[in-house]
């Protein structure tokens, strides 16, 4: 069985001021262990579930990118928006919110057959796509070029430059796609392993048929993926190609994506 190393667990830490835990440890501001806290043994469970995303997990930890995974006290909830069901990546933490676990959970009580665990897995492998090194280096170029042209020309030029605001704009939605893309194939990862069949391309076609009819099972798990859905259903040779084994992160299916958030902004529930 997959165990979660004690260097991974060491990531998992109640959030009072935001800290963070040096390996080997897990800690919150209540000096209470991750082991002991209900929603950080989830987190421990889930990622024992999921091998490919605890190994990026360790790596973005070991590169500095990533320092902890935080659940918000209750009554101190993450603002995005004018809600507080979102996750957010801030400064290296992926801050996960009560209200975003208690949206996921009546969710699946709406579905009846849903499971709310893959849903949070799948937020918390969306938020590790943000974290990688590309996805942030990305995110500061635009921002880079977004503030020379403020310098350059003022605020006045910039809001009417439409082409550069349409470039800043399509800029962040690439980086919404990759991470959901990222999300997607993590969290599939650990469905197949959940369902007993093999990852990965496969020869056997009967495995392939496995796969595929396990996606489709788990696009109605999670309520984040309604992105991909949209994709699929594209028109005119744009629709998001799947593979059996997941989503390759191809230009063609990074487009699809970004059409697909471009026709459903109001309903981003994570960041």
């Amino acid at each position: 069985m997959y165990r979660l190393p004690l260097a991974l667990i060491a990531l998992l830490a109640l959030s009072g001021p935001v800290m963070a835990s040096p390996p080997g440890t897990a800690t919150n501001t209540n000096n209470t262990s991750t082991q002991t806290d209900p929603g950080l043994q989830r987190i421990s469970a889930l990622l024992e579930r999921a091998p490919t995303l605890s190994a990026e997990i360790q790596q973005l930890h070991a590169d500095g990118l990533l320092k902890t995974i935080n659940i918000l006290p209750a009554g101190q909830p993450l603002q995005v928006a004018g809600h507080d069901r979102s996750a957010a990546l801030v400064e290296g933490y992926i801050l996960l919110t009560p209200g975003l676990l208690d949206s996921l959970e009546e969710n699946a009580r709406r579905r009846h057959h849903a499971n709310a665990d893959f849903a949070l897995l799948y937020v918390i492998a969306h938020q590790a796509g943000h974290a990688q090194a590309a996805q942030q280096a990305h995110l500061q170029a635009l921002s880079d070029r977004l503030t020379a042209q403020v310098h350059e020309r003022g605020g006045d030029a910039v809001r009417a430059d439409a082409g550069l605001l349409e470039a800043f704009a399509t800029g962040m939605m690439e980086i919404e796609a990759r991470a959901t893309l990222v999300g997607w194939n993590h969290t599939l990862d650990a469905w197949l392993h959940h369902k007993g069949i093999a990852c990965g391309p496969q020869e056997n076609p009967d495995v392939s048929v496995q796969q595929v009819m396990a996606q489709t099972e788990l696009l109605q798990q999670v309520p984040h993926a309604r992105p991909l859905e949209l994709a699929i259903g594209l028109d005119n040779g744009k629709a998001l190609q799947m593979e059996a084994h997941g989503i390759a992160l191809s230009e063609h299916n990074i487009a699809a994506v970004v059409t697909a958030l471009r026709r459903m902004p109001q309903a981003l529930d994570i960041d």
